[in-house]
């Protein structure tokens, strides 16, 4: 009867755990991902990564974080684990540092219907200027440049919101009277141009007068 007792108990022990795991493993769209046992040692190395590093769907190695604009996992945004997302196209991987998972519609002109899809959306939305001079949309664009980087040349926040102009020795500006009474006239000079020159260049003029 005693060995009965502790047979049963067993038992009950070993279908909690099987429970439990089973619970871990579904994903957000209700399918059932085998993780099994984790096995750190048997996890490689995330390496070039982007966007910094994040769990996998496991809990067990760190992965690379999606980049902003990559499909993504929604159920890793609290604000979407109880949404409906059988019609949405995802993805099977959490974003990475700064970014977070959200449901948008696709903006292809040629799709017939526009799809819902889970993209990495950058938290930050504020442009911002690098330590390297030049402006980025946001503050995760700078952070996957510096990650692209070496440690001793990453890049840091210099200022939120675009770069101030700077002084361009072959970049000369010039004014002149005309063509009409009470006008001036004024022109762009760029010598031995070079590509990382195009762009948008736009005159402001202020009379003190």
């Amino acid at each position: 009867m005693m060995r009965h007792r502790i047979s049963s108990r067993f038992l009950i022990a070993i279908f909690a755990i099987y429970s439990t795991e089973l619970a871990d493993t579904l994903n957000s769209t209700g399918q059932v991902e085998e993780c099994g046992r984790c096995l750190t040692s048997e996890c490689v190395k995330a390496v070039g990564c982007r966007a910094g590093v994040v769990m996998d769907q496991c809990q067990c190695c760190a992965v690379c974080g999606r980049l902003e604009g990559e499909l993504c996992d929604p159920g890793s945004n609290p604000d979407l684990v109880h949404m409906d997302t059988a019609d949405v196209i995802v993805g099977a991987g959490r974003c990475g540092d700064n970014l977070q998972c959200q449901i948008v519609k696709d903006q292809q002109e040629e799709a017939a219907e526009k799809q819902l899809r889970a993209v990495c959306f950058c938290r930050e939305l504020e442009m911002v200027c690098g330590s390297n001079g030049k402006t980025f949309d946001n503050l995760c664009q700078l952070m996957e440049h510096s990650f692209s980087r070496d440690q001793a040349n990453q890049l840091r926040v210099v200022s939120w919101g675009p770069c101030e102009t700077g002084f361009w020795p072959n970049v000369s500006v010039q004014t002149r009277g005309g063509p009409t009474p009470v006008s001036v006239t004024s022109w762009v000079q760029i010598f031995s141009v070079q590509p990382h020159h195009s762009g948008r260049y736009i005159c402001s003029a202020v009379n003190k007068y």
